[in-house]
């Protein structure tokens, strides 16, 4: 039954903004496209959690699917809004940690070790850079209040997304970004397939610009959060376009300097 005496209600519809979801064991393909079942309101994942066993928990193909779970949300479905995973941090005595948290803790009590975490003393904390490295460059890079562009991709790819977001005016990006100039672009590239995928970001504007790029992809350490990718110098010149590649089950993030 779930929501359908509300939805099929025109009085009670009327009073629904939008419908949430919690997902579970689900890749981004789900979120591909405008649910049929919304009947015309914004829906979004409010929750979402890769359960023990499932080939998304602690996988490169979950970290990436998690990125793009989220942009899908933004892109195709229209939503001002999104959950990427829910829960700060979670317990190294429960495994569903490992496809819940942004981190894990050892709660007091708990003397036992861990393959994973064998320097973790009880009552401190570690990423889950499973999941970290999808959250991260959102919440740390990406100011409060950005707009997100408009892009048009060449092909629509189910494994490959780019989204662009837009810096606010200075001083509303939050108290990470209150010095962060305005009208700066964010672009982020993702490959959810087990190929390398080639592609070109382009601007129209013919204004030359510096990017600096930096790849993520998941890991049960920092191996692979962050890795700097160099500077790219596009102008009228080039078409405003410079080319990446990204390989299997990575996220690229490249911001305008």
């Amino acid at each position: 039954m779930g929501a359908s005496p509300v939805a099929h209600d025109p009085d009670t519809l009327a009073l629904v903004d939008a419908w949430t979801w919690h997902t579970i064991n689900v890749n981004s393909s789900s979120t591909f496209e405008d649910a049929p079942y919304n009947y015309g309101k914004l829906d979004f994942t409010n929750e979402m959690e890769y359960q023990p066993g499932s080939p998304l928990a602690g996988s490169v193909l979950g970290t990436v699917s998690n990125v793009n779970t989220f942009l899908n949300t933004l892109k195709w479905k229209h939503s001002p809004t999104g959950v990427m995973m829910l829960h700060a941090s979670k317990p190294t005595t429960n495994m569903e940690s490992l496809g819940y948290g942004w981190t894990w803790w050892r709660p007091t009590g708990d003397n036992s070790t861990s393959p994973n975490f064998p320097d973790l003393k009880s009552n401190h904390w570690a990423y889950n850079w499973w999941n970290w490295n999808s959250v991260a460059p959102f919440v740390k890079t990406v100011p409060w209040n950005s707009i997100r562009l408009d892009v048009k991709e060449d092909i629509t790819r189910m494994e490959q997304r780019v989204v662009a977001f837009q810096t606010p005016e200075m001083g509303r990006g939050g108290p990470l970004h209150m010095h962060t100039a305005s009208g700066k672009l964010i672009v982020v590239l993702t490959n959810e397939a087990v190929y390398d995928f080639t592609t070109f970001v382009r601007t129209t504007d013919g204004v030359q610009r510096v990017w600096a790029g930096f790849s993520f992809q998941g890991a049960s350490n920092s191996s692979t959060f962050n890795i700097t990718l160099g500077a790219k110098t596009t102008s009228g010149v080039t078409q405003g376009q410079f080319e990446t590649m990204l390989a299997p089950f990575t996220v690229q993030w490249w911001y305008e300097q």
